[in-house]
């Protein structure tokens, strides 16, 4: 048989983000360390995530033919902290947005691990160098080391709120909860997501029930 030497930029992408086959008599060993990675299972395509704070196994593209390997038993997700935590937040995010308007603002929620073991959720606003209502230039910063990126909250100011096609570019490479908040001064109402690697966005009403 004829091998081919893998191209090492293949070779590191591979590594990097591993296809693995779902077994069908054996277990499946656990994802170990925070990365992730894409199964391949009886009735599809499943991707698998972990972080610090969340561990997710959630469908990419499901199957109507059947595969000749194992099922994926479980599918969800789990955090590490309430979701009452991170909502609470929210509030200080509503003061600061109205006072913004009418130009938009945002803020990011993160997460990190104190000394005695418990976590600590941490409401951070974001500088930016302009702003306006139809969009922010931000200054991304550098968290310290062990503190993570949960939450990636901004607003609409009166306008709706909705995830706009820049929105869409922006959150494709991170694995967080995205929140737009529009109708300040009107009716507030809060749209959120959680983005996976590869632009995949699993609406809140999709995670609800798991």
């Amino acid at each position: 048989m004829t091998t081919t030497e893998l191209d090492p930029r293949d070779r590191a992408l591979q590594e990097h983000t591993p296809a693995v086959i779902v077994p069908r008599f054996s277990d499946l060993a656990p994802l170990e360390k925070n990365g992730h990675r894409y199964l391949l299972a009886e009735d599809g395509l499943y991707i698998e995530a972990r972080r610090p704070w969340l561990r997710i196994t959630w469908p990419v593209a499901i199957s109507d033919a059947p595969l000749p390997y194992g099922a994926v038993h479980n599918m969800g997700m789990h955090i590490g902290f309430q979701w009452s935590e991170l909502t609470e937040l929210l509030d200080p995010f509503e003061r600061d947005a109205h006072a913004a308007m009418p130009n938009e603002f945002a803020a990011w929620i993160t997460w990190k691990l104190t000394e005695s073991g418990s976590h600590l959720l941490t409401y951070l606003p974001l500088y930016a160098k302009s702003a306006s209502p139809g969009g922010l230039d931000l200054i991304r910063p550098a968290l310290p080391e062990g503190e993570h990126l949960v939450a990636d909250l901004h607003s609409h100011g009166a306008m709706e709120a909705f995830f706009s096609a820049t929105d869409d570019e922006d959150d494709a490479g991170e694995v967080k909860y995205s929140a737009v908040l529009g109708g300040l001064g009107d009716k507030p109402k809060w749209r959120v997501r959680l983005c996976l690697p590869g632009g995949q966005f699993i609406d809140e009403n999709e995670w609800v029930d798991h």
